[in-house]
């Protein structure tokens, strides 16, 4: 009873009584709210030791991390956990188009269905609606993404959800409430009724379908998520998202010479740079304030190069067609976004720049040998680049654009392959057709077989295990790929012997 008294009106711990002793807010503030949401508050004193006070809250509430969006004067919470990114409507790369009298947002080559927030809750304000003058937010249900236009993007927030009663339990958009800093109530999105509700699912299924229809009918396309910079305005480079670890942004001044090679001292460590022009031939360089940093593998040292500019992180369509460079470290020339952009071969940049690391390198294969392989590859650029790759090293390669041709050629007693590399997605016959119809055929059980590929999730490389995948390798990365090929070569070879 005595420690019950902290929580009586007026209760204060003021030395001496005044006319404002226990006049803030106290102790019964805080139990009668917590109470409120169906919590309890309890204390427990220890004579010359200290207090414990326990706060107990139901098991419907949590505290969200959630992004706060206003439609009119009306403000909504959305939790951070399905927000992918938040776009605005400007710029080349992010187009509003109508397909099937439903609006969509082409963001980065990918076509995503819009929704207004305003009218799927059937807001009517006197604000102007349109899309120009909203902002955008990419959102994520299950395995499909959506844009949803709202007036403003405010703040993010923790709140705390509190569900909704039992008479607006049947409201399928809403998720909670909540109540924010400033005392206003919120309704939380429920993204799924979101999603459910415009038919996201049977939509998406569709325009997924009519894509691969329309991609049959005008032939494969050459789809490369690239990274776009440059090193002054008039020098755009770009390279394979796939081989790129981070991307850091740093001051100019945290570059310090070592001699005469530049590095960062970087997560406790150093890390060496690599500038383009060391081995690219470019008009001129800039050095602005802050430079961006993108860090790549190779053979097991991280290297960074340096971005001047950083512009977008693109899925550049190379269908078009790429020049192809004789220059080190420029793999082709292609036009992305109406600027002719030079592809860089990131390995043979550092091999120009760094060649004491590849002799090292090349020191730990043993008795390097030469062989005869069969590659599969629907791109034009990637099979070009490929075989030129492995031609240098001295392998005889024989290319084919798809899998069909590919089997044909492996069965037409023509040629004797010690390996096959294989795109996985194909025309005509995917990469994982071509090796189960391979290991199904007793002829070429032993044939070593390495997938080239950007889909590196643990399902995708599963599913290459299951068809007889002998090992993945990323489509850039030139030192994997030897090293990968050098080893299942020379095992084939001792297995043979033995």
């Amino acid at each position: 009873d005595a420690v019950n008294l902290i929580f009586a009106p007026g209760f204060s711990t003021a030395a001496e009584v005044t006319d404002v002793s226990g006049r803030g807010v106290g102790m019964d503030v805080v139990r009668t709210n917590i109470e409120k949401i169906g919590g309890n508050v309890e204390v427990q004193s220890v004579l010359g030791q200290g207090s414990t006070v326990r706060i107990t809250l139901p098991l419907t509430l949590a505290i969200v991390p959630s992004m706060i969006v206003a439609v009119g004067d009306r403000r909504y919470a959305l939790p951070q956990s399905n927000i992918v990114e938040l776009v605005q409507t400007d710029g080349k790369e992010k187009r509003i188009q109508k397909a099937s009298q439903a609006e969509v947002l082409r963001l980065r080559g990918t076509l995503l269905p819009l929704v207004r927030l305003r009218s799927i809750l059937n807001i009517q304000t006197d604000q102007n609606a349109e899309l120009d003058d909203c902002q955008l937010v990419v959102v994520e249900s299950g395995r499909y993404k959506f844009a949803m236009a709202v007036d403003r993007v405010l703040d993010s927030e923790e709140i705390v959800v509190k569900p909704l009663g039992r008479h607006l339990s049947n409201l399928p958009l809403l998720a909670g409430s909540t109540i924010l800093g400033d005392g206003r109530v919120a309704m939380i999105l429920d993204t799924a009724g979101l999603a459910s509700r415009i038919n996201l699912t049977s939509d998406s299924e569709s325009d997924r379908a009519a894509s691969a229809n329309s991609a049959s009918d005008q032939g494969a396309t050459d789809i490369q998520r690239m990274v776009l910079m440059s090193v002054s305005e008039r020098e755009r480079f770009g390279v394979a998202m796939d081989i790129v670890s981070r991307i850091e942004r740093v001051h100019s001044d945290r570059i310090e010479m070592i001699g005469d090679r530049p590095m960062i001292q970087y997560r406790g460590g150093t890390l060496p740079l690599i500038n383009v022009d060391e081995v690219v031939k470019v008009h001129d360089t800039e050095q602005p304030e802050h430079v961006h940093v993108i860090v790549f593998r190779v053979y097991g040292r991280e290297v960074g190069l340096i971005a001047p500019y950083l512009h977008d992180i693109c899925d550049a369509d190379l269908t078009a067609g790429v020049q192809m460079s004789r220059d080190e470290g420029v793999a082709g020339i292609a036009i992305i976004d109406e600027i002719s952009t030079r592809l860089l071969d990131l390995y043979g940049l550092t091999k120009v720049a760094r060649p004491d690391w590849f002799e090292g390198a090349t020191t730990e294969v043993k008795e390097p040998r030469s062989a005869k392989l069969l590659v599969c590859e629907d791109s034009a650029f990637f099979r070009t680049f490929l075989t030129r790759t492995l031609r240098d090293e001295g392998h005889t390669v024989i290319a084919c654009e798809n899998g069909e041709e590919g089997w044909s050629t492996l069965t037409s007693g023509d040629h004797t392959f010690d390996l096959l590399v294989t795109d996985v997605e194909m025309p005509e016959l995917d990469g994982f057709s071509l090796t189960r119809r391979i290991r199904d055929d007793g002829r070429y059980d032993d044939l070593p077989v390495i997938a080239l590929t950007s889909l590196a999730d643990d399902e995708s490389t599963a599913r290459g295990r299951a068809a007889g995948v002998s090992d993945y390798q990323v489509k850039m990365n030139k030192p994997a790929l030897l090293s990968s090929i050098q080893n299942l070569v020379q095992k084939q070879l001792e297995t043979c012997a033995s």
